[in-house]
């Protein structure tokens, strides 16, 4: 029996991702997730106020522009959270926007009120973002001040009242 020399290709090295274990990917995921909460509540304010108004003011034609607003709010705001990502490691990749294809402002408007990638980055900065924004945001500092509060219990301890303390107790 004879044996012919097998060649294994490898598959490619990944590329190298800020995510992982460490103080790097630590610090990439805590700048990725402590700023959540504020992002998550100004895009909310900012494309629910548009959003809300644009169409209340549809009547009077008005609601267009807001809405045009909004959803080019929700594109800034989905754009952002792209780019959050790709430097927390996770690149999801560029969106195809819509090309205008009537000329003018009427054009433009429509164009872009028919886009659907316009409406899922605004109802994204309107609902998913700030649920899930507010509880990572909520789970990481919990988690953060338990961790640190623990780790360093030992040099502060000894400033907490004691027992035989009563200065903290309301009755006697």
């Amino acid at each position: 029996m004879t044996t012919a020399p097998v060649s294994i290709q490898r598959p490619p090295a990944p590329p190298t991702q800020a995510r992982g274990p460490g103080l790097r990917g630590l610090a990439n995921n805590l700048g990725f997730l402590l700023p959540a909460l504020p992002l998550t509540s100004a895009g909310l304010a900012v494309t629910l106020t548009l959003f809300a108004t644009g169409v209340g003011t549809l009547i009077i034609y008005a609601g267009f522009f807001l809405l045009f607003g909004a959803l080019y709010a929700g594109r800034g705001l989905g754009t952002l959270e792209l780019t959050r990502l790709r430097s927390a490691g996770c690149d999801l990749g560029r969106p195809r926007w819509a090309v205008p294809g009537r000329p003018g402002i009427i054009g433009a408007i429509r164009t872009v009120l028919g886009s659907g990638q316009y409406w899922r980055f605004l109802l994204h900065g309107m609902l998913i973002n700030p649920l899930v924004g507010i509880f990572t945001w909520s789970l990481t500092v919990t988690w953060l001040a338990a961790g640190l509060g623990g780790s360093t219990y030992w040099l502060w301890f000894r400033f907490l009242p004691g027992p035989h303390d009563n200065d903290w107790h309301i009755s006697e």
